[in-house]
């Protein structure tokens, strides 16, 4: 089982989460929301190889998912926040490595931490999203 958190790909320790609700979550200068909307949002995909080498791709949801079902067998997986469904074609078939995506009614949103870098001086450390 393969869980994706939203702590893994935004916050690196330099801030705080918390549970909002979607429209709070998105209000302008609050948060940065963990948000999918379909299976074709980018994320961040992070491989270990057996050489110790880490790669850092950009896939979609749908894409890891045929990746980690054709090469490592996986059997299920999960993303914080988000109900995913197998997606059914119109002939009422499932359509392989494809899910619809339903966001929970309280999200994870990630909260940055002011940084002083001078005396008097503030700066606001966010790391953003891919942004299609």
């Amino acid at each position: 089982m393969i869980c994706a958190r939203a702590m893994e790909l935004f916050g690196f320790g330099l801030g705080t989460f918390s549970e909002l609700t979607e429209g709070v979550a998105r209000a302008p200068g609050q948060a940065i929301p963990w948000l999918l909307d379909t299976d074709c949002d980018m994320m961040v995909y992070v491989e270990r190889r057996a050489t110790g080498e880490v790669s850092k791709d950009l896939k979609s949801l749908a894409e890891i998912c045929h990746k980690l079902t054709s090469e490592r067998g996986l059997g299920e997986l999960s993303v914080t926040d988000h109900k995913l469904t197998p997606m059914v074609g119109q002939d009422s078939n499932p359509r392989p490595f494809r899910y619809d995506v339903k966001r929970n009614p309280k999200i994870n949103a990630f909260t940055p931490k002011q940084l002083q870098t001078q005396e008097g001086d503030w700066v606001i450390f966010i790391q953003f999203p891919f942004l299609p």
